[in-house]
């Protein structure tokens, strides 16, 4: 079981910290100044910033980072309002704070090498007489450090471990615990092209394929992480009957230190924009379709004809209680330990957006986004709830972009950000974040926090 506590341990942190850490960064999405970044939320923009050579590199592009973490049904302040030493009243309020269900997620992406370089093409211009210079396509290549995870906390179990089983007689109360969690190295190389153009048309198509080093994979698979409390109809005992197929990789040794490659993968991203007339952008895109087969250092733990019977604890005159009743316990949920190897499926999602330009004089614009995201899967990044987001963005020539973020859904109720980036020569900075209010007022009210930073050169 120490397995279980390390778990245990990685998630309560992370659940009671997200103060300290969305889903995606509006820095790194509605930026125009980082094409390679931004071609991981959106492929077919690779090439469309129009610049030749993009790079970033070691030391430099360690700072291209993106962090972020959420819960789509609890508020910061849920938890770091609780005093020191809470009370029993304190926790009574907290578990009534709590949704049914309660959803949480968390990431860190940071990109230490990336390239992207333009591909051109020659044609004869009859009527100049001259040779002119086009994009034939572009290409990038770049790796990834990746970790993204979820995990599902239910309030009735909560409830009943706190305030005992009394408005539960001859119920049952089902928990649904799913854990995911995934850390990887990413290479990718992507490509973009147009491959129609008229003269207020075109159709512009990219994708990125993704080979991924699996370092550590936490997967309860899908609908298989079910933890059932069922109370007698005389409330003398609560019958536990777990329903879960939990499967770990990387960790190893009496401490469960990580491994560093204990599994491979592969995944694609694919997309598709179309530009429609000098303001009208249609985007669609499949991103992260793939998954990681788990092969070394693998545990798997199902619970099939696992159950526990729990009547009480006997508590002698002198106060002592017998413990072994949890050592019992936990013998009869803990499953069958089998070491087989296991695929982890990528945070899959569908992204579909419209984007509008209304030019400001002869070099600066307004933009309007609206973007639709669709996990298949709530996995990581990917949630099953709709991710919304509108955007307004400010671009001063090719220099400044400026933008206001609101979003809604996926790990989030609503939350207003706010991006900034700048291209100075061949030097380009960018910050965002898409909880802006939560982190200027301090009040920790936000259900979710990312920041993004962003430094490269181009030429």
């Amino acid at each position: 079981m120490k397995l279980y506590k390390s778990i245990i341990l990685i998630f309560s942190v992370l659940f009671f910290n997200l103060d300290l850490l969305a889903q995606q960064s509006p820095g790194i999405v509605y930026s125009e100044h980082f094409q390679a970044q931004r071609a991981a939320f959106q492929p077919s923009f690779l090439g469309s910033t129009g610049d030749k050579f993009e790079i970033g590199i070691i030391p430099v592009n360690l700072l291209n980072a993106h962090v972020w973490g959420g819960s789509a049904d609890v508020g910061f302040n849920t938890f770091t309002g609780l005093p020191d030493a809470p009370t029993n009243e304190d926790i009574d309020d907290l578990i009534s704070n709590l949704e049914k269900d309660n959803r949480v997620g968390f990431g860190v992406r940071i990109q230490p090498i990336y390239v992207a370089v333009q591909i051109p093409k020659k044609a004869y211009d009859y009527e100049n007489d001259t040779y002119t210079t086009s994009e034939l396509f572009t290409l990038s290549f770049e790796v990834n450090s990746r970790t993204e995870g979820n995990l599902s906390l239910p309030k009735d179990v909560f409830d009943l471990v706190w305030n005992g089983n009394e408005n539960y007689i001859g119920q049952t109360v089902s928990g649904d615990f799913n854990i995911n969690m995934f850390s990887a190295v990413e290479v990718a190389i992507g490509a973009a092209t147009d491959v129609y153009k008229s003269f207020d048309r075109k159709i512009r198509v990219g994708g990125r394929l993704k080979y991924l080093n699996g370092i550590v994979g936490i997967y309860t698979e899908d609908g298989a992480g079910n933890l059932n409390f069922t109370t007698a109809a005389d409330a003398s005992s609560i019958t536990i009957t777990p329903d879960y197929t939990l499967n770990t990789a990387g960790f190893t040794g009496a401490d469960n230190e990580f491994e560093a490659a204990n599994g491979t993968g592969f995944g694609i991203d694919l997309g598709g924009s179309l530009y429609y007339g000098e303001r009208w952008t249609f985007s669609a895109s499949l991103l992260d379709l793939g998954a990681i087969n788990f092969s070394s250092a693998v545990k798997n733990y199902n619970s099939s004809d696992s159950s526990a019977v729990f009547d009480g604890i006997e508590v002698d005159v002198d106060g002592n209680t017998d413990e072994g009743i949890f050592d019992e316990l936990e013998r009869n949920l803990e499953g069958t330990e089998t070491q087989n190897a296991f695929a982890m499926p990528l945070p899959t999602r569908i992204v579909l957006e419209a984007q509008y330009t209304l030019p400001q004089g002869l070099e600066n614009e307004h933009r309007f986004f609206a973007t639709y995201t669709q996990g298949l899967r709530d996995l990581g990044m990917a949630t099953t709830r709709p991710l919304i987001t509108l955007a307004y963005v400010y671009a001063v020539g090719d220099r400044l972009n400026i933008g206001a973020v609101p979003t809604f859904g996926g790990y989030n109720s609503a939350s207003l950000g706010s991006f900034i980036s700048y291209k100075a020569g061949i030097f380009k900075a960018g910050f965002g974040t898409s909880n802006l209010f939560s982190l200027l007022s301090g009040a920790q009210s936000g259900r979710h926090v990312d920041l993004s930073l962003n430094l490269g050169l181009t030429f």
